[in-house]
Parts: structure tokens; C-alpha cells; sequence
């Protein structure tokens, strides 16, 4: 990944939060939040839109609706006391607490910055998240998100770009 992003950030919707977490990239990624593996990939969900003077649908007619977005990383703190303060803030920026506010219809935003292109966004909202811990790993454990943006596609500025 050394080169291919220059920034991964997240800003964090939920309530109570007000937290931005910054990942690090790269090969010589070194804060708490190291990144080993992102990706997206645009999907084309929902049904094909149906003919307006007959029946039947136009089946190749369909759009991109969803951009999945996963990362894997690593936690690492300098002392076990250091790696669960670490964990809590990832936790509280990015996972919703059991009150969250339904009225709020995102969780966040994902800013990346990429060479060339600049930085990108997206509203994500949180679909899958694992945290394993393992006492072989010293002070530090995996983590692995997945998360849902509806518009499909990264924004720079306010234009929708495929990447």
C-alpha cells in the first residue's frame, strides 16, 4: 500500500462523539490506527426499472447504488493501558452506541487522500466490525470494518467520482 494513499480519516456522525480518527498508511504507518488492507468496490443493487408503455423491466438499465468499503488494520499501544485507550476511541468514533439516534442517517464521513486525484469522501454508515483480541499479539489486535455509502461512488468536491 506504500504510495497508494496518502490519508484515510473518519469523521465520526454519532452523537455524543465529536471524535476524527486518523489512520495510518503506508509502509511506514506508525500511529495506534495502522491500516493493512482498503478497498471498495461499487455495487448495483436494487431492481431493474421497470418499462413505462408495457410491461416488463429494462434489466440492463440499472445503476450503482451502494459503495462497500473495507479496511483491516492493527491497534497498537505502547503499554496494554495505552492499547484499550487506543480501542475505546475507535470504538466510541466509529461503532454506534445501543442509543444511537435513528434520526441521524449516517454514522460518518471517510476522507481519503490520494496521490493525483486528491481527497475524496464518503457518508458512511457501519455494516460489519471485528475487534479480536488475543494475548499473543502483546499490546496490540486486528480490527476489520465494513461499511455502506449510499450514493455509490466517492465525492471530490461535490462530484460524484468513479474510482
Amino acid at each position: 500500500m506504500a504510495g497508494l494513499y496518502e490519508s484515510i480519516q473518519i469523521v465520526s456522525a454519532l452523537v455524543n462523539s465529536g471524535q476524527t480518527i486518523d489512520f495510518s498508511v503506508g509502509s511506514r504507518a506508525n500511529g495506534p490506527f495502522r491500516v493493512t488492507d482498503f478497498d471498495w468496490a461499487p455495487k448495483i443493487v436494487g431492481d431493474a426499472p421497470g418499462k413505462t408503455q408495457g410491461s416488463g423491466s429494462w434489466p440492463t438499465w440499472r445503476d450503482v447504488r451502494l459503495l462497500e468499503i473495507q479496511m483491516e488494520g492493527r491497534i497498537v499501544g505502547s503499554s496494554p493501558s495505552d492499547y484499550w485507550e487506543h480501542r475505546e476511541a475507535l470504538s466510541k468514533a466509529v461503532v454506534p452506541p445501543p442509543n444511537f439516534d435513528r434520526y441521524y442517517r449516517r454514522h460518518g464521513t471517510m476522507n481519503v487522500g490520494l496521490p493525483h486525484v486528491g481527497t475524496v469522501w464518503a457518508y458512511i454508515n457501519l455494516v460489519d466490525f471485528s475487534m479480536p483480541v488475543s494475548h499473543a499479539e502483546g499490546s496490540s489486535s486486528k480490527f476489520a470494518f465494513t461499511w455502506h455509502a449510499d450514493l455509490g461512488y466517492w465525492t471530490s468536491g461535490s462530484t460524484p467520482i468513479a474510482l
